[in-house]
C-alpha cells in the first residue's frame, strides 16, 4: 500500500553457494524433487523447573518486554532466550533456528503459498522442565498439486525435523537442508554445500565464500536506493510464507493427542514412504535402538537411548489439517483457525485498518 521496501532476514537467500545449489536443482540436474527436507538438530538443554512466580529483573520493563502477548507471570528460571520454549512468547526451534531451513526448503520447491495439508508428530522428551514446545518434532507439509514446477510427486512434499537432544546427523548434516531428488540429492548448510549421486558419492560442491549476512544487507540497501522492491532476494512475502509454515506445523502439534508409535505410523501412511521413514528415524532417536529394532525401524542410526522407552510412547500426534492456501484459513476447523492469530494486548497491536 505504501510502496515500502521490506526485506526478511533469511540471509541464506543471499549466500552464493546456496543460490548456486538451488539453481542447480531447479535446472533439473538431479531430476525432480522427491522431498525437500529441513533439519534443525540443535542440542538444547533443560531450562529447569521452578516453584512459583519468579522475580523480574529490575532493569526490565516487563510490560514492554511481553508486548502483544498475554501478560503472564514469569514461571521459569531465565527471562531471556528461554522464552522460545513457552507458547505465549515462542514457537520452539522450528520457529527459532528452523525458519532459516524452512525457507530454503520452500525455496527449493518453488511454491508461493502455504501448504494445503499439514501434520505434526513429536513431543518434549529427555527431561521434565518448564518448557512447553516440542524438542523432537516432524512437521509434514503437503502442497497443492501443480504448485511446484520442480516436484516429482502429485503433492509437493516438505518435511521439517527438529531434534533438541543429542543425535547423529542426517546425510552429514545436523542443521541444514537435504533436497532429495530422482537422481541424487543436495545437502546444504546456511552458506553452501554439495550435490551427491544416489550412492552417496560426491557429484560437485557449491562455494561458501562471503558470509551471507553482508550480501543480504547489501541487497537491501541497493533495493532501497533504487526503490525497486523486485530486486530483493527475500522480500516480506517470502518471510511470511516460510514463517507461517513453521506456525501451521505447530498448530497441528498444539491440537494433538498422545498416541502410540503404531498409531502415529498409521496416521501418516497415506503421505508415502518419506513420511514413514522420517517418523521411523524420529522414533529410533527418541526411544533408542532397542525399542526401534523391536518395531522393525532400527538400522543402527542411534547407538544409545536418549530417553526411557516408556516415555517415548507419549508421542503427540497432531491432526492432519486441511488449509485453503489462498485464504490462509483451515477448512472446517475452528480450533485450528483460532490459533492462526493471537489476541493482541493493547496497545501492542496493528489496527485492522491502516
Amino acid at each position: 500500500k505504501y510502496k515500502r521496501v521490506v526485506q526478511t532476514g533469511t540471509q541464506s537467500r543471499s549466500a552464493a553457494g546456496v543460490r548456486e545449489a538451488i539453481r542447480f536443482v531447479h535446472e533439473g540436474h538431479l531430476g525432480k524433487i522427491l522431498v525437500s527436507r529441513g533439519l534443525c538438530y540443535k542440542r538444547r538443554r533443560s531450562i529447569g523447573r521452578v516453584r512459583g512466580i519468579q522475580p523480574i529483573p529490575e532493569t526490565v520493563d516487563y510490560d514492554l518486554w511481553i508486548g502483544p502477548a498475554r501478560l503472564e507471570a514469569l514461571r521459569r528460571k531465565s527471562l531471556h532466550y528461554d522464552w522460545h520454549w513457552v507458547w505465549n512468547t515462542g514457537s520452539g526451534d522450528i520457529g527459532n533456528q528452523g525458519i532459516h531451513q524452512m525457507d530454503i526448503a520452500r525455496w527449493a520447491l518453488g511454491v508461493q503459498s502455504l501448504s494445503s495439508r499439514v501434520t505434526s508428530v513429536g513431543g518434549r522428551f529427555g527431561y521434565i522442565d518448564d518448557g512447553q514446545t516440542p524438542n523432537t518434532q516432524i512437521a509434514i507439509h503437503e502442497f497443492e498439486p501443480g504448485s511446484s514446477p520442480y516436484s516429482a510427486g502429485q503433492r509437493p512434499l516438505l518435511i521439517f525435523e527438529v531434534r533438541g537432544l543429542d543425535t547423529e546427523s542426517y546425510r552429514g548434516l545436523k542443521t541444514g537442508n537435504v533436497i532429495e531428488c530422482e537422481r541424487g540429492y543436495v545437502a546444504l548448510d546456511t552458506s553452501g554445500g554439495k550435490a551427491f549421486h544416489p550412492d552417496g558419492s560426491e557429484m560437485r560442491s557449491f562455494e561458501r565464500g562471503t558470509p551471507p549476512g553482508g550480501n543480504h544487507y547489501e541487497n537491501f540497501i541497493k533495493a532501497v536506493r533504487s526503490r525497486d522492491a523486485s530486486t530483493l532476494r527475500s522480500d516480506i512475502l517470502e518471510g511470511h510464507l516460510s514463517s507461517a509454515l513453521c506456525h501451521t506445523g505447530n498448530i497441528s502439534h498444539r491440537l494433538g493427542k498422545p498416541v502410540s508409535i503404531d498409531a502415529a505410523v498409521s496416521n501418516v501412511e497415506h503421505i508415502g514412504p518419506a513420511a514413514n521413514e522420517a517418523l521411523g528415524r524420529l522414533w529410533n532417536h527418541a526411544a533408542g535402538e532397542f525399542v526401534s529394532h523391536m518395531l522393525g525401524f532400527g538400522d543402527g542410526i542411534v547407538s544409545r537411548s536418549n530417553i526411557n522407552p516408556a516415555s517415548a510412547l507419549r508421542l503427540v500426534q497432531g491432526p492432519t489439517l486441511d488449509m485453503n492456501a489462498a485464504e490462509e484459513r483451515f477448512a472446517n476447523d475452528d480450533a485450528a483457525n483460532r490459533l492462526l492469530k493471537r489476541e493482541y494486548r493493547a496497545p501492542y497491536f496493528v489496527p485492522d485498518e491502516v
